[in-house]
């Protein structure tokens, strides 16, 4: 995991070094200009990693980028939020939404109605062959562990959309904490700030980021498990020549297919996120990243969110390293996990 998050931080929108303040419609020209095309399936460059982000956050990596204009790295201050900043906001919000996928108001739904209807063919169809062929016992069991899995899975995915990610309490003061963020959808910043989500329309931070990796685990499972499930079924099938429920295996095979498409690189992200304690934001403002570029830099490795020329930063896009002593909260991965999964998040404010 360590070696295919090197290379794969969570670049989602790029920009030229650190933000800095320019009218909105200019800072989306620069990201949209140092936007370029990758396989999020492969998440073999920091290319890949781009295009799975930019797909996971939408447009909303724009208005996040515009809500940092005008801050002062992570170590932001509410009174640093100018006018000008929720203008931009403003400008970016009110965007003409451009397709389905677009409108945030029906990706959580387009989510939930399909693990709903793949949820009633595992419990209905899927269990009645696994019945046929190995047994009631065994049925009895897959109904059980599939009914936990998607429970889980739907309830995890109700909190993170529902949820306070973790706004900074009014009675902290006016000075945010560390890895904090003004995100552009609440008043306060948000403690231990990871990404914006548009599949469940909400931020992900402090006090809803370990049920999203919950969810995540849980679409996995979903996947995998039901690919697995469907294969048993066919081959089954197959071999006692009892043909039995293929016209539900069969598009319920390809439908997990496809869902693995987009899922897989998601959890692979986050997993590696986790495994060495970085956020997506601070993948996304380069501040544990070097690069090696004897023709630019010199011998020395250089600060990726140090350069300031658009052409030099795109023609070393792909080879922009992670560099573990520029991150102070990484601790090994061990440690970092268990950080992640152990740590209160309802108390303290997520400096960890």
């Amino acid at each position: 995991m360590e070696s295919m998050t090197s290379d794969m931080d969570l670049k989602g929108k790029t920009r030229v070094g650190r933000p800095r303040r320019a009218s909105a419609q200019s800072t989306a020209d620069m990201m949209r200009e140092k936007t370029r095309r990758g396989s999020r399936f492969r998440l073999e460059s920091r290319t890949d990693i781009q295009e799975a982000v930019l797909w996971l956050e939408g447009d909303a990596g724009d208005r996040d980028a515009l809500s940092q204009l005008g801050l002062k790295d992570r170590d932001v201050e509410l009174s640093q939020v100018t006018e000008e900043d929720e203008e931009n906001n403003e400008v970016q919000s009110g965007e003409k939404k451009k397709s389905c996928t677009d409108d945030p108001r029906w990706l959580p739904v387009v989510l939930f109605s399909s693990l709903l209807l793949g949820a009633a063919a595992m419990l209905t169809v899927q269990r009645r062959a696994v019945e046929k062929f190995y047994g009631q016992d065994i049925a009895n069991y897959f109904t059980i562990f599939f009914g936990v899995l998607y429970m889980v899975t739907f309830v995890t995915m109700a909190f993170c959309c529902l949820s306070d990610p973790g706004q900074l309490d009014p009675e902290d003061g006016k000075e945010a904490p560390r890895r904090s963020h003004k995100s552009w959808q609440y008043e306060r910043p948000l403690m231990r700030f990871d990404h914006y989500c548009r599949w469940v329309t909400n931020g992900i931070a402090l006090r809803n980021h370990r049920e999203f990796l919950v969810m995540l685990i849980g679409l996995q499972l979903i996947w995998v498990l039901g690919f697995l499930v469907d294969i048993g079924i066919l081959a089954s099938s197959w071999y006692t020549s009892r043909l039995f429920g293929l016209g539900v295996v069969v598009p319920h095979l390809i439908y997990t297919m496809t869902f693995g498409y987009f899922v897989l690189p998601i959890f692979r992200l986050h997993m590696g996120f986790v495994s060495r304690n970085e956020l997506a934001n601070e993948w996304k403002n380069d501040l544990f990243y070097v690069v090696h570029s004897p023709e630019h830099f010199g011998d020395q490795p250089f600060p990726v969110k140090e350069i300031e020329d658009a052409e030099i930063f795109n023609d070393l896009f792909d080879k922009f390293q992670y560099d573990r002593t520029r991150n102070p909260w990484d601790k090994g991965c061990p440690t970092n996990c268990f950080y992640f999964w152990c740590n209160p998040r309802w108390s303290g404010k997520g400096n960890w």
